[in-house]
């Protein structure tokens, strides 16, 4: 049986319906599917430092490197990919995500990760959003987060039940592995890694939860990618 995650702390979202959400360890952002505007919070105090406005619905935040990317929904809510600068908010251009479509990121080690919920598959792709690589997942994906080279993500196989799950995934692995190693207990959207904890939202009660995975930690991830070289 799976674990249940353990929260650590549930703060009140600054904006009603959180949506994306990305952590560095020091800040916080986060959208609102109401406002449509961008949040940016210190992480310890939970105070609001900035706000951003979106051109559109941000569907899914990644920190990679000293920026970060988004998913935003504009018009007739097509997916684009976007930069986003942590002093600037988003900067000009995008590049259509493929098929329209698209909600969660994750980036780690120089590579970006996209994720398609229904269609139930995982996209290698780059800043101008050309794929390289897919995988398919065996549930549905409402978050994404990349430590140490293994991407984590959050799932469920019926959104409008209580079932939603942490699944690892060993992108490097021949064929790759989809290990479910925790159930979390809400509708949960998004998923982030602070480089200590996981972050995600609940949504429906307007708050973000802080949280680990009883047994689990990142030091297991770099053991058993050292034990494969």
């Amino acid at each position: 049986m799976l674990p249940r995650i353990q929260e650590l702390r549930r703060v009140p979202a600054p904006a009603p319906e959180p949506q994306a959400l990305a952590c560095d360890g020091k800040s916080v952002w986060l959208s609102s599917r109401v406002t449509k505007e961008i949040h940016v919070l210190d992480a310890a105090e939970w105070t609001v430092r900035r706000k951003y406005p979106a051109p559109g619905t941000t569907y899914g935040f990644t920190v990679a490197g000293a920026e970060l990317r988004a998913v935003v929904g504009e018009e007739d809510d097509d997916r684009y990919l976007r930069r986003f600068l942590p002093e600037k908010g988003f900067v000009q251009g995008r590049a259509r995500l493929p098929e329209d479509t698209g909600s969660y990121l994750g980036y780690g080690r120089g590579q970006l990760y996209l994720t398609q919920w229904y269609k139930q598959r995982l996209l290698f792709i780059d800043d101008a959003a050309r794929v390289s690589k897919v995988l398919d997942v065996p549930h549905q994906i409402c978050g994404c987060t990349a430590i140490d080279g293994i991407v984590h993500l959050l799932t469920t196989d019926d959104e409008e039940r209580y079932d939603y799950f942490i699944t690892r995934v060993d992108v490097d692995a021949l064929p790759p592995s989809f290990v479910d190693i925790a159930l979390v207990p809400f509708h949960a959207r998004s998923l982030a890694w602070d480089g200590d904890r996981f972050w995600t939202n609940h949504r429906e009660a307007d708050e973000v939860v802080r949280f680990e995975i009883p047994g689990y930690s990142p030091s297991m991830v770099e053991r058993e990618a050292a034990w494969k070289k």
